[in-house]
């Protein structure tokens, strides 16, 4: 099982994501790719993210930014992080844009960046038997330039190159688009390939939600607009934050949209409580509940459907607080490139 503190590449998730999620699912990991991919390369050479204007339709522009949360709406995996005070908003933009074309005339670019900026990830065959990224370790430049490489040119080889991107991995990395420890547990203490795909964790997730939700004698939907009131006005044990400088937000989804995204964060928020209370079963390799007798043998009681309640309203909040963050960094972007035209 793998540690809190262990570096780790999800070699396995990736390859199970790909062949669950087919088509779109390998377009999200070379979306992801791309992103971080240019986003090293622009630490070093902001002047690429004026170039990438000319090929982007939307860059310059807000209707990019519904673009880019539909993207990170999508799914929780593949999708980044984004430095603050920086364009890798528009980056992932670009990226997005650059994957749904694939006309050639985005690879072309792509191929003229590697090129002019790390051509020594260039100069390597993928697909042959002894390839090694030993020439990639502690470059974070090389690194992200092989992997966006061999995910859009050497689909049909991952299986066997992705291993060497998890040998010389490096925390510094920050392959962080997912919370890969938890899959990592709920596979191995369920004993299956791909327990979020699973229909019996499926029904056992869901449950919880509900279970969690009767509780507290609510929904997705009122419990998002309990945390839409706070948002606009803080108070209770959110009044705490007045001292660091409350900025009430009112640009909020509609009740249906917030109430979707509570859902999710509910689901997530249920198989996070589900893993720390099965923690210590497994640590005795002494899996009490199973899939076959957790309606009658899971015991969650008061504290359980608190923790799961009280984490979904807090990541609610922090949600919405980064996402009204994140379009005003985009809009920043938008500005600011506007002005070099």
């Amino acid at each position: 099982m793998n540690q809190y503190d262990t570096p780790y590449f999800p070699v396995d998730f990736i390859l199970t994501y790909i062949k669950n999620e087919k088509v779109q699912g390998l377009k999200r990991l070379q979306t992801y790719a791309s992103f971080r991919f240019l986003a090293t390369v622009a630490k070093e050479h902001p002047d690429l993210v004026k170039d990438l204007t000319a090929h982007s339709r939307e860059a310059l522009t807000m209707n990019g930014f519904d673009k880019l949360t539909s993207y990170l709406e999508e799914d929780l995996y593949f999708s980044p992080s984004f430095a603050e005070n920086s364009f890798e908003p528009v980056l992932l933009l670009f990226s997005i844009e650059m994957v749904e074309e694939n006309d050639g005339t985005m690879a072309v670019y792509m191929d003229r960046i590697l090129s002019e900026y790390c051509p020594d990830a260039l100069r390597v065959n993928y697909d042959d038997a002894s390839f090694a990224l030993d020439f990639a370790y502690e470059n974070e430049l090389l690194y992200w330039a092989a992997f966006y490489i061999s995910v859009t040119g050497y689909e049909s080889a991952l299986e066997d190159i992705l291993p060497e991107f998890a040998r010389i991995y490096w925390n510094d990395l920050n392959f962080s688009c997912g919370d890969f420890l938890l899959y990592d547990f709920l596979n191995q203490y369920f004993e299956t390939a791909d327990v979020l795909h699973d229909e019996r964790f499926i029904e056992l997730n869901q449950t919880l939600v509900q279970a969690v939700l009767q509780s507290f004698q609510t929904d997705a939907e009122r419990l998002a607009m309990d945390v839409m009131l706070q948002l606009k006005r803080p108070s209770s044990y959110f009044a705490g934050l007045y001292q660091s400088g409350v900025i009430a937000i009112r640009d909020l989804p509609s009740v249906e949209v917030a109430g979707r995204r509570m859902q999710k964060i509910l689901e997530y928020a249920a198989a996070y409580e589900l893993r720390n209370n099965l923690y210590d079963f497994h640590l005795d390799e002494d899996k009490t509940v199973t899939f076959e007798n957790w309606k009658n043998d899971l015991k969650w009681h008061y504290v359980q459907y608190s923790n799961v309640y009280n984490m979904a309203f807090m990541t609610f909040y922090a949600s919405e607080v980064s996402r009204h963050l994140l379009k005003k960094q985009f809009a920043e972007n938008v500005a600011a490139l506007a002005k070099t035209e």
